[in-house]
């Protein structure tokens, strides 16, 4: 490959800007501090990159909404004083409104209830020893 007209193993080798000699692997010039080599991704890109696309603005609307009537029905569901037979009702609607919201949720936003997206904990593994259980550890 060729970098503005130089080879990149010798620009790996010897600075393009003041010509000092450079270690293999340095990013940096040692001595001037300019880039050695173009830069490059730390972390691999993998296939499910690929496939993400961006969500349209409409849906992002929707969405919102419904996480924010979710919230609301959350909010009467927690709050409601259950003293009248309207109370009642508003109670259970609220129920209803927030079931709705879930089925509608896991229907159209893929990162919703999604264990991998890290909405959700991690399953404990029982079978592991505690730090507690290190016999080096100080008490």
């Amino acid at each position: 490959m060729r970098m503005d007209g130089i080879d990149q193993n010798a620009a790996e080798t010897t600075c393009r800007h003041c010509g000092t000699p450079a270690d293999a692997g340095r990013i940096f010039c040692a001595k001037c501090g300019a880039a050695l080599r173009l830069p490059s991704s730390l972390i691999p890109s993998s296939d499910d990159d690929a496939n993400v696309t961006s969500i349209g603005p409409m849906k992002r609307f929707v969405v919102t909404a419904i996480k924010y009537l979710a919230g609301l029905s959350g909010v009467v569901f927690w709050l409601c004083p259950l003293r009248t037979g309207t109370q009642v009702l508003l109670f259970v609607a609220s129920i209803a409104v927030m079931l709705i919201c879930h089925f509608g949720l896991s229907s159209i936003d893929e990162q919703y209830a999604n264990k991998n997206a890290g909405y959700w904990p991690e399953p404990l593994d029982w079978t592991a020893p505690s730090k507690s259980d290190d016999p080096g550890t100080k008490r």
